[in-house]
């Protein structure tokens, strides 16, 4: 899961790309995206959603982890905002 500032689920960490030399690479796949795609598929149908527009941060910085309580050694991504219509399901 990755979390958001306040330690709540803001999604899914997925993907990373094992075939390339980088590392701290990879996806989220915000909550509410996950919410809507079971909630889909329980009705037995999945319709192809467009993308939840988010504002994330690398928690590779130090004073970033310090400002948000974040233990050093903790990597993934700060979430510092999303969609509306997402942040009201939240």
């Amino acid at each position: 899961p990755v979390f958001d500032a306040r330690g709540r689920v803001a999604g899914v960490a997925f993907c990373k790309d094992v075939r390339s030399s980088s590392d701290n690479i990879g996806y989220v796949i915000p909550a509410e995206v996950v919410r809507c795609f079971l909630q889909r598929c329980s009705e037995g149908a999945y319709i192809l959603s467009p993308s939840v527009p988010y504002r994330w941060h690398k928690l590779e910085n130090q004073s970033l982890r310090r400002a948000h309580n974040v233990p050093d050694g903790t990597s993934g991504i700060l979430v510092t905002s999303v969609a509306p219509a997402v942040a009201s399901a939240l």
